[in-house]
């Protein structure tokens, strides 16, 4: 007897039933079980591979799959990469805008150091700190692939730092949380036009970017940090990034 799931096609390793719906994102179940699996792609990630938009994806996932799942409580996360636009943006948010706790990806690119500071900041004010991280490290895929081209750097991007969000949305008990980073206008040209004061969706629609300090200059940066006694990366002291 032939196996009932043999004919069903897949994608991103789950079945959906092609005898009963006639496009895969109209079945609910099968796009609940992508958005919650352990390698849960984005939005982007799921329209791109079965051929539709973001709002398509959107419209058909199922609602009880949107508002994430049980165990993380919070609404207000500060990333926390370790430099100083990003210590500055972190104190700011969770001693002035009420954070619920600070996020830290280990993308296994940085020094080690790096991380270190980020606990030790954290630990200093009582700030909750969630580190979260890619299944493979960069290290690990470069070993089997090669390591990627500056042509693949949004691809490398979103796998080392929007899938640990992805993963860490699906178990928050809130729908659609608040991530506020340290970007600013004054960094760059390229920024200067790009980052906003606003707040804005996700691509895949499942948190919402906040900047507070993107209208702030580097006198600024250097004034909050003197004037809250904030300490300074040594890995940025050293290098001058943090790591």
């Amino acid at each position: 007897m032939s196996d009932e799931n043999t004919f069903k096609p897949r994608y991103f390793d789950v079945r959906w039933d092609s005898n009963t719906y006639e496009k895969p994102w109209r079945d609910t179940s099968f796009l609940q079980c992508i958005y919650e699996s352990d390698n849960a792609p984005t939005y982007q990630e799921m329209a791109d591979v079965l051929e539709c938009s973001v709002g398509v994806i959107s419209k058909w996932m199922p609602e009880d799959a949107r508002r994430g799942g049980e165990g993380i409580s919070g609404e207000r996360f500060a990333l926390f990469s370790g430099g100083h636009d990003s210590l500055v943006s972190t104190h700011y948010t969770m001693e002035n805008l009420d954070g619920d706790a600070v996020i830290h990806i280990d993308t296994g690119t940085g020094i080690d150091a790096n991380q270190q500071f980020v606990e030790d900041v954290c630990d200093t004010h009582g700030w909750r700190l969630h580190i979260i991280k890619p299944d493979t490290s960069l290290h690990e895929f470069a070993v089997e692939w090669g390591f990627p081209s500056a042509a693949a750097h949004s691809w490398v991007y979103r796998y080392l730092k929007d899938h640990p969000l992805n993963k860490f949305v699906t178990e928050l008990e809130t729908d659609v949380p608040d991530f506020y980073t340290g970007v600013r206008k004054d960094e760059s040209n390229r920024r200067m036009k790009t980052v906003s004061v606003e707040p804005s969706l996700s691509d895949n629609e499942r948190w919402c970017w906040q900047s507070p300090i993107a209208e702030w200059t580097e006198e600024d940066i250097e004034n909050y940090i003197n004037k809250h006694s904030l300490p300074r990366n040594p890995v940025v002291e050293n290098i001058g990034r943090s790591g």
